[in-house]
């Protein structure tokens, strides 16, 4: 048993119970071959909700560096399979892990805002360019995600999985010269799914008024 596997069947029961998150489109989700996930962020909890909930093996994601000053963090980060990273300048230890994890078939997720909205607003931050990057180095499919709102305890959320993209056309062109237009694609379908996501679950929310 892995120490991924192990933590999943640990944490699974206490994330579901504390932190009630209906998942919607499961069936898009890609676990079998290599995939790039990104999602939109409010918080620490949206990584563990992803462990808990929905990936069975590992998950790679792309995490900050401070998160592993400490010790225990650094030690307990590493073996769940999260890749250290220095926002804001160029890291090529982690550019070569996250290549690698890829390339060997594997899931990664990152969060393409590069940082937590604050805000807690359903409006998405400006996306940085490494998932279009990396996407297209490796000719890997995007599943975006979309949060309606952030975890919390017993405040129940929805995460609704999007059809994979694909940025195929961009394949044998010079990533530097695309990479910006590359990720303005990704950055309007996460667009698209965050109105069909808010459509969705105020739909949802509207019929249970209409029952009172």
């Amino acid at each position: 048993m892995t120490f991924f596997t192990f933590m999943k069947i640990f944490i699974s029961p206490f994330v579901r119970f504390l932190f009630p998150v209906k998942i919607i489109g499961k069936e898009n989700l890609i676990t079998d071959k290599r995939a790039l996930i990104i999602c939109n962020h409010y918080s620490g909890m949206d990584t563990t909700v992803l462990v808990g909930r929905i990936f069975k093996k590992e998950l790679n994601v792309i995490t900050k560096v401070e998160a592993f000053e400490s010790k225990i963090g650094n030690a307990f980060l590493k073996k769940i399979g999260c890749i250290p990273i220095v926002r804001g300048e160029p890291d090529m230890s982690a550019h070569k892990k996250i290549l690698s994890v890829l390339k060997n078939d594997k899931q990664l997720m990152m969060f393409p805002e590069g940082t937590r909205n604050k805000e807690l607003s359903k409006k998405l931050l400006p996306f940085k360019t490494g998932a279009a990057v990396y996407a297209i180095k490796t000719k890997a499919p995007v599943v975006p995600m979309i949060y309606y709102r952030k975890t919390g305890v017993f405040k129940k959320t929805y995460l609704i999985i999007g059809k994979p993209i694909s940025l195929e056309k961009y394949y044998d062109k010079n990533v530097n010269n695309i990479k910006d237009e590359a990720t303005d694609l990704i950055y309007n379908k996460m667009l698209n799914l965050r109105i069909k996501t808010d459509d969705y679950v105020e739909n949802i929310l509207n019929k249970r008024k209409l029952k009172r």
